[in-house]
């Protein structure tokens, strides 16, 4: 199996860019990793940059397979460690945080995990799948039944999340193995500024019509069709298997 995969983060409407994202694919593997920076906190892009390259280094480095869930968690781990680490060493640094979503996919399987509301979606066998369930008040709120899955997106809670990576404690992520992806299956990683404003039902109708760039493409059309003044940054990878 191979795989397709393009990243895009923009600034949006806001003067900082506080998301990260990177990647590392050989021809067989990819492993990607988008991270947004808690905005409520000077300095935050500092830990997203370093969550986002500690994971995709460390896969680089020393790569695991797509169905070993404990390897891909100590990815995450780390991450934690090193944005601690850069905690101590800079007083101005000592309230940054930062949200993870990250994948690993290969013949073996696809891992993925996540802490904050950064999100993973599977698209396959023709069907999207929200793979995470946002960290968020605005989805206690969902689960306790006061509002709908749909009007999430607009919820004044939507950005209060209920875990971070970076924080003074370490939570260990959600973290999933499913079955390897067949050709035209694949992730979507994206932040909330990505989510806020591209659909469920964007995403499952251009999926299978796009190539990995294009689809981004289209995303940032639809960003400028529904975006309010001062949105905030938004960050994808996109990751699509093929024969």
């Amino acid at each position: 199996m191979k795989f397709l995969v393009k990243t895009l983060t923009s600034v949006g409407g806001r003067e900082t860019n506080q998301d990260c994202v990177r990647e590392f694919s050989s021809p067989d593997a990819v492993c990607a990793a988008v991270c947004d920076g808690l905005g409520a906190y000077d300095g935050s892009d500092a830990a997203a940059e370093i969550a986002a390259n500690t994971i995709v280094r460390g896969y680089r480095n020393s790569p695991v397979r797509g169905d070993d869930a404990e390897a891909h968690k100590a990815l995450v781990k780390a991450a934690h460690d090193k944005i601690a680490q850069y905690k101590e060493s800079c007083a101005d640094a000592s309230g940054i945080c930062t949200t993870v979503a990250c994948a690993v996919t290969d013949s073996f399987g696809t891992a993925v995990a996540h802490i904050g509301d950064s999100r993973i979606y599977e698209f396959r066998g023709g069907t999207l799948r929200l793979l995470t369930r946002d960290h968020s008040l605005a989805r206690i709120a969902v689960d306790r039944g006061e509002i709908l899955m749909s009007d999430i997106r607009r919820h004044k809670d939507q950005n209060k999340l209920t875990r971070v990576l970076g924080g003074d404690y370490y939570v260990a992520p959600d973290c999933d193995v499913l079955p390897p992806l067949a050709p035209g299956d694949g992730l979507v990683i994206c932040t909330d500024g990505m989510w806020e404003y591209v659909y469920e039902e964007d995403i499952e109708e251009l999926f299978p019509q796009c190539d990995p760039q294009q689809l981004l493409t289209r995303f940032e059309e639809i960003i400028d069709r529904r975006k309010r003044r001062h949105n905030d940054n938004y960050t994808a990878a996109v990751i699509k298997a093929v024969e």
